[in-house]
């Protein structure tokens, strides 16, 4: 791809968006194409509009972002288009193709949505006319993202599933440095920034409600929830048995001794954890939530889906049916995580991603 890309993203944070972000950079960069990170605010490792902590960087208004983006179109874009431009997440790409109707900032813009949208009604509207009228190209990360998009009333044609890609060679090198805490096996992981849509409650609640209580839990990630787990772990007797080491920097020799990963979100846009544990040959756990996990585990094949009805019970079900498993199904189970796993190198994505630059 021998053209001039952008990519624009809100600021580099520690979530799923930012990561296929810097992935496909990379790769971009791996392939010779002269390729430019845009940040709307940041600091170092991108070109930036605002600096993180700036008295700019503190407004979070969509109207806002779209003066931003005609003011820089004007005076910045407009003297040196790009070829193609990836925008990443709707707080970027709404005010990018608002102001695109007044100054022409790309040759080609591909909007990236990683998540199940939950648009109000209003805003929706407004979003859908200009993926309509003014993106080239929408580019989802699951089946499931594409199914409602067109349900909103996006152009079918315009959409392109192109999944989510991960650089192995750095999962598998990581996954080999020590770790200071040991954690008594078998135990399940978590890898999951603490929200209320993550519901880690759960797996906690599941977990005390097991008959086999053999396995311990490792929780990777911080956020809103995470006294109130730390509390709810507590009341149900399990503070000898569930770890919570915030985020690291590297999760990945956790996962690779973990016997499952489990997700418990309520809605998953794709779930990048899910591949990597994959990749480790640590088959995933997950509810049947919107889109992501049930698009990439087979269930019983590679990985178990639980229903979402009644999903303590479920789920604790789940989890004294896995303790049964003998050594020979795990190993088969493992390999075809393994083997799935490489549906979605960046090698492969990336030329899938590539494409959705083409006219």
């Amino acid at each position: 791809m021998e053209k001039e890309v952008w990519l624009i993203i809100g600021r580099i944070g520690k979530g799923g968006v930012a990561r296929v972000y810097c992935e496909f950079y990379r790769y971009l960069t791996s392939k010779s194409v002269q390729a430019k990170k845009i940040c709307l605010f940041g600091r170092r490792g991108c070109s930036f509009i605002f600096r993180e902590g700036s008295l700019f960087s503190k407004i979070k208004d969509r109207g806002y972002y779209f003066i931003v983006f005609l003011f820089y179109g004007l005076f910045v874009l407009k003297k040196k288009k790009a070829d193609c431009v990836y925008l990443f997440s709707e707080n970027v790409s709404y005010p990018f193709l608002k102001a695109s109707k007044y100054v022409e900032m790309s040759k080609h813009v591909v909007v990236t949505i990683h998540n199940t949208p939950l648009w109000k009604e209003a805003f929706l509207k407004e979003y859908v006319a200009l993926l309509n009228s003014v993106a080239d190209k929408v580019l989802v990360v699951s089946p499931g993202i594409k199914k409602k998009l067109v349900n909103f009333g996006v152009d079918e044609n315009k959409i392109f599933v192109g999944g989510a890609g991960i650089d192995f060679k750095h999962v598998h090198n990581r996954s080999l440095e020590k770790v200071n805490k040991a954690i008594k096996k078998p135990y399940l992981v978590v890898v999951s920034r603490l929200d209320r849509n993550k519901s880690i409650d759960t797996i906690l609640n599941a977990l005390a409600r097991t008959k086999k209580p053999i396995f311990n839990l490792v929780v990777l990630g911080d956020g809103p929830e995470k006294n109130r787990l730390i509390h709810l772990a507590s009341k149900l007797d399990l503070s000898d048995r569930v770890f919570f080491l915030g985020h690291v920097d590297n999760p990945y020799p956790y996962i690779k001794d973990a016997r499952f990963l489990i997700v418990s979100s309520m809605a998953e846009g794709f779930g990048l954890s899910v591949i990597e544990a994959m990749y480790l040959k640590v088959p995933v756990i997950s509810f049947e939530c919107l889109d992501g996990p049930s698009f990439i585990i087979e269930d019983k094949k590679d990985g178990f889906l639980v229903k979402c009805d009644d999903r303590v019970s479920a789920l604790s079900r789940m989890l004294d049916y896995v303790s049964c498993i003998n050594d020979e199904e795990y190993m088969r189970l493992s390999e075809k995580a393994h083997e799935k796993s490489f549906l979605f190198d960046i090698e492969r994505v990336g030329a899938v991603w590539c494409k959705a630059c083409t006219p």
